[in-house]
């Protein structure tokens, strides 16, 4: 069957929204928050132009050093958390079997909008490199639109320290072509 999208939900915008919620963001108090660093200032305006065309407002709050949280206050952007992802916490966060049913290009914009918040681009070798906590359900999903965009996704078990404890995660890179190697 032919992907489905909604003329009123653009890919890039709403895909591109879920994935940065993915890889940055939570509910807290009614709102949706994204971790944002202070410098990611082309971020804070992508973000302030999706919420206000969904009927909602977005403004910066609680810096801290470096880093800063995006609040949005938007019932329908909201409501999109709902409808493309399962799970609350980065543990089990990931995505919803309707976004299957999307275009090839919404599922980029998800990937991409992944990467802009979790993944690190390495120039000199043409990929993206990313770590997440060991959620294998978003691990899977990763997969699966690696898969259908063409990607080349390699994940491997590791582990993180923070504050001296050790966690579970998964560490990978994405290359968006293959690079013709013979492996």
């Amino acid at each position: 069957s032919s992907p489905h999208t909604p003329n009123l939900l653009p890919d890039e915008d709403i895909g591109w929204f879920i994935g940065i919620y993915l890889s940055e963001g939570c509910r807290y108090r009614g709102s949706i928050s994204i971790a944002s660093h202070i410098s990611e200032t082309s971020r804070v305006t992508r973000l302030q132009q999706i919420a206000t065309a969904f009927d909602g407002h977005c403004k910066v709050g609680n810096i801290k050093g470096n880093g800063m949280t995006i609040r949005i206050e938007s019932p329908m952007l909201a409501a999109f958390i709902d409808t493309y992802v399962n799970g609350e916490r980065a543990i089990g966060k990931h995505l919803n079997p309707r976004c299957w049913a999307r275009s090839n290009q919404f599922l980029k914009a998800v990937f991409l909008g992944f990467l802009e918040g979790d993944g690190s681009w390495d120039e000199k070798n043409q990929r993206w490199r990313l770590a997440i906590t060991r959620n294998h359900a978003l691990a899977r999903d990763f997969r699966t639109m690696a898969a259908r965009l063409g990607w080349h996704l390699i994940f491997k078990q590791s582990y993180s320290t923070l504050k001296g404890k050790k966690f579970p995660t998964f560490r990978g890179e994405v290359r968006l072509s293959r690079n013709g190697h013979h492996n």
